[in-house]
């Protein structure tokens, strides 16, 4: 993919899952000196009065660098990964899909789960991943055939172990609204300042802002589209969240 975005005419390319010190690095190549203000190196700040929670399989240390340095966060993407894993397994299972289908819908799935698990620190499954998603789009059934069972197993026994630690003790509360955003002006200037950063893919404040709407007082039907636009800033997807955010505010 870098030799495809380089023959085009990019100047550089960094694949997901993001590494913060490359990415910090990609930057300082690029962005000319006299646009540059130093505010020092990023040192994600080590989650402080709760362990890390061990995870069989996972690099949980990575996993929080990797997902924005805070283990609040990190439990959010391990929760809408073990969401995402549960609704995929159904459709890994041996027989759910036909010959003629799988090479084609096993390389979608698998793509997903790669970059979603090397957020979290799964290498491993990670890597079975890959492995996966090149065979399906070779068209390689026989390969598929051998090890698609194995690789459902893992992304399983992954799902299990997730919900075991995220099950250990009551989710972290949501730090209280400041304004407390009471009311529908509030709700709407709140919604615009989210569709700014998702325009400008500020994740950390993306996520300020949907913590704070989650945590107010909302109708089913507002709260329900908060949260999947969550679990959308967690994968990424940034333009489906901001179209959802779009959707609110008419």
């Amino acid at each position: 993919m870098k030799e495809v975005f380089i023959e085009s005419g990019f100047d550089d390319f960094l694949a997901k899952p993001i590494d913060v010190s490359k990415l910090d690095r990609m930057l300082e190549r690029w962005i000319p000196s006299e646009k540059k203000a130093r505010a020092g190196a990023y040192v994600p700040a080590a989650p402080r009065g709760e362990p890390l929670p061990a995870i069989a399989g996972v690099d949980v240390a990575r996993g929080v660098v990797g997902t924005g340095g805070t283990l609040a966060g990190y439990r959010r993407v391990l929760s809408a990964f073990l969401k995402d894993a549960e609704g995929r397994l159904p459709l890994l299972r041996a027989g759910a899909m036909t010959p003629v289908e799988i090479a084609v819908e096993i390389a979608a799935h698998a793509h997903a789960v790669k970059g979603a698990a090397a957020s979290l620190g799964a290498m491993g499954i990670s890597a079975e991943a890959a492995r996966l998603e090149a065979a399906g789009k070779s068209g390689d059934a026989a390969f598929i055939e051998e090890n698609l069972p194995a690789f459902a197993r893992s992304l399983a026994e992954l799902a299990r172990c997730i919900g075991d630690a995220l099950g250990d003790r009551a989710a972290p509360e949501v730090p209280p609204l400041e304004s407390e955003l009471r009311g529908a002006a509030a709700h709407t200037a709140a919604l615009r300042a989210l569709a700014l950063a998702l325009k400008s893919q500020n994740v950390s404040e993306a996520n300020r802002i949907l913590d704070e709407l989650i945590g107010s007082p909302l109708d089913p039907n507002t709260m329900e589209a908060l949260e999947k636009i969550s679990d959308d800033v967690l994968m990424a997807d940034f333009d489906l969240a901001a179209k959802s955010v779009e959707e609110l505010l008419a």
